[in-house]
């Protein structure tokens, strides 16, 4: 095999690929390289992800073989322009930054399992939006694994997306063509389709309700769904409040921000919501800040306290200039909603004596 092709492309699969590896594993660390029918394609997988990386190449005859991963991508991201690939069967030649050679290794990694079910098309523009909207709220937490993953349902009109780490929770509502579909998708799956995938394209997913499969025109990828034990979440979601406030999304985060300079040891903040302003407290032993944000307020005037961080990526999710800021008391759920979006975030307060 003699092929060419741009570095960037092959930077491109291969920053998918590093994620489908496990380079502490003898076997799962390597990648197959596959050429066929003027067909340049990467495979790899680390028992729990698979992917199938493809580009056009002219060049070579039919061949495959596998190397180690790790190797490959580093030797990848020195190369700049066009990327020559040989083999004569005992090394992996790659010229671009210098030559390098890579031994081929006997060991072959696990067969691509492929997904036949339910099915799912949806725009990459979408699916990217929808996902970086509720990333924030996937948890880390693996004592409950379930949390880790995104729970993907279809509705009427597509598909909702859900993340719930236990403090936060996020739901977006995603355009899409859909059979009834309910599964609980890894975070780090969704991370790599939002991120794998190119802006044009369309991801056709299908599950099998054990499996997931992620395809476009030069991506497919698998992985095992998580178990479908997720919270009910429209149980947590109140439907009734006693204050509303509408405000401006820049305006309350440059407030948060400029809190945080201060907010250097207890990561609280405070709020007084009042009918014309929401005031934003923060301190520490060094200086106490606030500010008063405006704001159009109906119902009551509420005294309530979150923890900075975990609010400030709430709201940085928000992708309109206005939303609203609904309450009920001071020791429940704060809901937050973009002035014409369908989906919404929540966040618990935190209990603050006095």
């Amino acid at each position: 095999m003699n092929i060419k092709l741009h570095s960037a492309e092959l930077s491109r699969m291969m920053k998918t690929m590093t994620q489908c590896i496990d380079p502490k594993s003898q076997n799962l660390g390597n990648i197959e390289i596959i050429y066929d029918n003027n067909l340049f394609s990467i495979r790899g997988t680390n028992g729990q992800i698979s992917a199938v990386m493809s580009a056009p190449v002219l060049g070579g005859n039919g061949e495959s073989f596998c190397i180690d991963g790790t190797m490959f991508a580093r030797v990848c991201a020195m190369c700049n322009d066009i990327v020559d690939v040989s083999t004569d069967g005992k090394v992996c030649t790659v010229k671009g930054a210098g030559r390098t050679r890579i031994p081929i290794v006997k060991a072959k990694i696990p067969a691509f399992e492929y997904v036949e079910g339910k099915t799912c098309t949806v725009k990459t523009e979408d699916f990217r939006a929808g996902y970086n909207s509720v990333s924030y709220a996937i948890s880390s937490d693996q004592g409950r694994v379930v949390l880790t993953g995104v729970l993907m349902e279809s509705t009427d009109d597509g598909m909702r997306m859900v993340s719930l780490d236990g403090f936060r929770m996020a739901v977006e509502d995603v355009a899409c063509e859909s059979d009834d579909i309910r599964m609980v998708v890894p975070g780090a799956f969704m991370k790599l389709v939002a991120t794998s995938t190119l802006l044009g394209e369309r991801i056709t997913l299908k599950t099998d309700g054990k499996r997931i499969q992620a395809s476009t025109d030069s991506v497919l990828m698998s992985c095992t769904l998580l178990s479908d034990d997720f919270p009910d979440y429209k149980r947590i979601l109140p439907t009734e409040f006693k204050t509303e406030s509408l405000v401006e999304v820049d305006d309350i985060q440059n407030a948060l921000k400029c809190g945080s300079v201060v907010n250097t040891s207890n990561n609280l903040v405070k709020m007084e919501v009042q009918e014309d302003a929401i005031k934003v407290m923060s301190n520490s032993e060094q200086a106490d800040f606030d500010a008063d944000v405006k704001c159009a307020t109906n119902g009551d005037s509420l005294k309530i306290a979150f923890n900075h961080k975990y609010l400030m990526e709430t709201i940085a999710s928000v992708s309109e200039k206005s939303m609203t800021m609904k309450f009920n008391s001071s020791v429940s759920p704060c809901v937050i909603q973009g002035k014409s979006s369908n989906g919404c975030r929540l966040i618990l307060p935190v209990r603050v004596a006095g």
